[in-house]
């Protein structure tokens, strides 16, 4: 279940801003943690139809920066088969903590094990995300695209290490421990020539 919407406004073709949010729930976690609100925005500003640049508009017709920050949830953690984290789970057939009984301790029936404890805690894994923009556009053929992006994911569903046998526990301990990042660039030029109303080319490079 969920729900989204965005706004988005623009002045004079000079300042835009965006704003994008999500509520989204989800069957896998407790009723406490069942919906995340993760919201982004973004602000960019195209300088290059601002008055004080038109000298300079026969050399670079185009130059734009954008910036925009948000939060992605993900509820598509662990795997499919261990899908409700806050239930308990029981191995009701195939355990083998059974017994073995009889005159001649010749029949024996499997027990009963615990394969996880129910977990209310466990969440929504959240990356925040950033992104700096430059556009820049040169003579009206040359047109350069940078970004810059920055990501952060916190609490990955992870295993919990550590955890001394004096507990007594027969099965694993997950909860949302883990943190990763990482960090890019993105960098493309085109360059376009229009030689007649009937030919024109085009050429593009592209760095990641």
């Amino acid at each position: 279940l969920g729900l989204s919407g965005r706004f988005t406004y623009s002045y004079t073709n000079r300042y835009f801003f965006e704003f994008n949010f999500g509520y989204n729930g989800s069957e896998r976690f407790h009723k406490s943690r069942r919906f995340g609100f993760f919201p982004s925005a973004g602000a960019a500003w195209s300088i290059s139809n601002e008055k004080f640049w038109e000298p300079l508009a026969d050399k670079i017709n185009l130059l734009k920066i954008r910036y925009s920050y948000g939060l992605v949830g993900n509820d598509q953690i662990g795997s499919a088969a261990d899908r409700f984290y806050y239930l308990s789970e029981m191995n009701m057939e195939n355990s083998s903590r059974g017994m073995t009984f009889g005159k001649k301790l010749g029949e024996w029936q499997p027990g009963i094990s615990l394969i996880r404890d129910s977990n209310p805690d466990i969440g929504w894994e959240i990356s925040y995300k950033s992104n700096y923009g430059l556009e820049m556009g040169l003579w009206e053929n040359l047109t350069l695209i940078a970004e810059y992006f920055t990501e952060k994911r916190t609490n990955i569903l992870m295993d919990r290490s550590y955890i001394p046998n004096t507990m007594g526990l027969t099965y694993v301990v997950r909860a949302n421990v883990g943190e990763a990042s990482g960090k890019g660039t993105d960098i493309s030029l085109e360059y376009q020539k229009s030689w007649t109303k009937d030919f024109w080319t085009s050429a593009r490079a592209n760095f990641t």
